[in-house]
């Protein structure tokens, strides 16, 4: 295990790039992540739950993108930006050292080979997990008896029409399953439970109004592509919550479907926690379909429900642009930089304030008529432009002052220097000093 350890840290000190990369791939994530819930948290009132869920699945796009974001965005930012390389957070190391070549291409084509086999062991686990529920739908689907009862069937063409599906939706009940469900694109299938042959009409026009809305929006494709996304971006944390919001935001637009066919709050979000209630202690193992219960969003989606009569629209479209065009643009601006980077120290070296040009002072004539010797001695700063600030310019010692000091001072102003150079980056020099010496 120490062994493995000691490999571990040497693989990251051999190629750091790996790890600056997945640092500032988070980061770059948090970062439009915090944009997305900004406006989510403080636009609340302003947009719809349908809104919300369009700039989540932008946001789950934009982040699958993000790994090749630099490759695609390059091109358009040449020539607007003075360096595509740009990071606001640059680590230098040192060059490594008492590791031999042939140790570190041994070391780290080791990683390179364990990281690719599980990065991929866990992309093919979550597709399989895809494939798996798509089976389980199949199999779900060889046990549900098609409803013919004909007051619900009436009431299904009714909802329909109202929500303009053109699609012929089919609906039946399945004794494997405790809560409503829908799947299936062609011809969509509502799933519902064996015991809701006891429902009243209220209950059948709340369930159908919501899972007829998971339909017109197309809930079930979207999502499975999100997972998919999901799935080849596993590795990062904020893709998962993206997707989670997502899931919320969709459930939250079709129970504002129902509250919009003059549902009562309070009777809709009674009826829920009696679907709830009714499928306790049932596992249900299918992934990919949209039910009108999910345990761990339950209290939410009641608050929620409980919180508006009528779903909220947004005020102007200026709500719902804002946001986009903030996400867009943050995705823009990571995009053409680094957040975090690790650098070579040797690529940003460290050299020595150095004089580039200056002018011999004249040799004034009264002194040379009188063979006068003496000098000046004066300090200044440089800039980090190499030019000398002339009101840090100071005469620390002169010998016959009066003769030489104003030929000094003009000699001064000819003075360019390179500048001092700190790990890549100019800085001004303070205290330099300079003595002009005149003698015959």
């Amino acid at each position: 295990m120490l062994n493995v350890l000691i490999q571990f840290i040497e693989f990251f000190e051999s190629d750091l790039g790996l790890f600056a990369w997945v640092l500032d791939l988070l980061a770059k994530s948090l970062l439009l992540v915090f944009v997305v819930t900004y406006f989510e948290q403080n636009y609340t009132h302003s947009t719809s739950s349908h809104q919300k869920h369009k700039i989540w699945l932008i946001a789950i796009i934009l982040l699958g993108f993000l790994p090749f974001s630099s490759a695609l965005t390059e091109p358009f930012f040449q020539g607007l930006l003075p360096d595509t390389n740009l990071s606001i957070i640059t680590v230098l190391v040192p060059i490594n050292s008492g590791v031999s070549s042939g140790i570190l291409t041994e070391l780290s084509s080791h990683w390179v080979l364990m990281a690719t086999a599980t990065y991929l062991s866990v992309l093919l686990f979550h597709l399989s997990k895809l494939a798996l529920s798509f089976c389980r739908i199949h199999i779900l689907k060889r046990t549900i008896k098609i409803s013919t009862q004909k007051a619900v069937l009436e009431l299904l063409d009714k909802l329909r029409f109202e929500l303009g599906i053109s699609r012929k939706v089919d609906i039946g009940s399945s004794g494997s399953i405790r809560s409503p469900i829908t799947f299936g694109v062609k011809r969509p299938i509502i799933a519902l439970p064996a015991d809701s042959r006891n429902w009243d009409i209220s209950m059948y026009e709340s369930v159908l109004l919501h899972e007829l809305g998971h339909i017109k929006r197309h809930d079930w494709q979207v999502f499975i592509f999100s997972y998919l996304v999901a799935s080849v971006n596993w590795f990062n944390p904020l893709v998962w919550h993206s997707l989670a919001r997502l899931k919320l935001e969709a459930e939250f637009s079709c129970d504002n479907i129902v509250l919009k066919n003059n549902k009562s709050p309070k009777e809709f979000a009674e009826q829920i926690l009696s679907i709830a209630r009714n499928a306790l202690g049932f596992e249900r193992t299918e992934l990919i379909v949209q039910s009108i219960i999910e345990n761990s969003d339950l209290s939410l989606r009641v608050e929620n429900i409980l919180n508006q009569a009528r779903p909220r629209r947004p005020r102007t479209a200026l709500f719902v642009v804002i946001p986009l065009f903030s996400v867009l643009l943050m995705f823009a601006l990571i995009s053409s930089g680094n957040v975090f980077a690790i650098v070579d120290e040797s690529d940003y070296p460290s050299e020595n304030l150095r004089l580039l040009y200056m002018e011999t002072p004249q040799y004034p004539q009264l002194a040379l008529k009188r063979g006068i010797r003496g000098y000046t001695q004066v300090s200044f700063t440089v800039d980090a432009s190499g030019n000398i600030e002339q009101q840090s310019v100071k005469v620390e010692s002169s010998e016959s002052n009066k003769f030489f000091k104003e030929s000094s001072l003009e000699a001064l102003n000819s003075f360019k220097f390179k500048p001092q150079m700190l790990r890549g980056k100019t800085i001004p020099t303070p205290g330099v000093r300079y003595t002009f010496r005149y003698n015959m």
